[in-house]
């Protein structure tokens, strides 16, 4: 289950969509978060020249697409495929299942309870949506009591504190990345051991030399989005200090 939402995406959102029918130049699709109906082109499918935009999409399936567009006197939204990369489709795909979960929980105390689901959630929600985009952040933050029951009377507010310390525990993230430096410096040892100390944003992130001027990174993370900040803060960090020495630096995969 997933709660419909008010009103029409921004421009800019990752949004999730269900492909509904591909045509010869475009894709219709139905946007699982809002019930309305997008549109991609068929230059927004993919890069480079599409033979067969089956190849791509079909009926059915299930993709995570960024708004390009949207005009709401008609109705109109335009979606874009090929703007998204991996690492955005996994975010908002991890961010619709944790939605799923906080509305689980919701749905388990309000059947505890024996008060309407949906009612009891505008309730609990409605009390957090100027400070939090989703319900479970909220949640995440009151199971890990970095924040407060809003809103809720002293039974409700009990029950959904137990139930989000019950079923909302601190995770972690598996992160790792591979990278080649090459530096023409003759004192290039000195120069790479100086670059990757310095570039560590976090003491529990290790490197480790693979052979053939290969190293490997790997840390743990509470989320994606905190992994993704952590390795682009690192990027950043290392290019910098061996573009300084005339060097170059190569992230292979991540």
């Amino acid at each position: 289950m997933l709660l419909k939402r008010q009103g029409f995406p921004e421009e800019g959102e990752f949004v999730l969509a269900t492909v509904t029918a591909v045509q010869h130049n475009s894709v219709f699709t139905t946007l699982d978060e809002y019930g309305k109906t997008g549109l991609i082109h068929i230059s927004e499918i993919s890069p480079g020249r599409i033979r067969n935009i089956r190849d791509f999409v079909v009926e059915g399936k299930k993709i995570v697409c960024l708004v390009l567009r949207v005009d709401q006197e008609k109705g109109h939204i335009d979606l874009s495929l090929r703007r998204v990369n991996e690492n955005q489709k996994r975010n908002k795909i991890n961010a619709i299942k944790q939605e799923q979960k906080a509305e689980k929980i919701v749905e388990y105390v309000s059947k505890k309870l024996n008060i309407g689901f949906t009612l009891f959630y505008k309730e609990v929600f409605g009390a957090v949506k100027d400070k939090y985009s989703g319900l479970y952040g909220y949640l995440e933050d009151v199971a890990l009591g970095k924040a407060k029951i809003k809103g809720l009377d002293k039974e409700k507010g009990e029950a959904l504190l137990k139930a989000a310390q019950d079923r909302i525990k601190p995770t972690e993230i598996e992160v790792s990345s591979e990278f080649k430096i090459s530096v023409f410096d003759p004192d290039g040892v000195s120069i790479l051991k100086e670059a990757i100390l310095k570039s560590v944003p976090n003491p529990e992130m290790k490197i480790r030399y693979t052979g053939g001027g290969k190293y490997k990174l790997h840390f743990k993370a509470p989320s994606y989005k905190e992994a993704d900040q952590a390795v682009e803060v690192f990027k950043e960090s290392l290019i910098s200090a061996i573009d300084q020495s005339k060097g170059e630096v190569t992230f292979l995969k991540k």
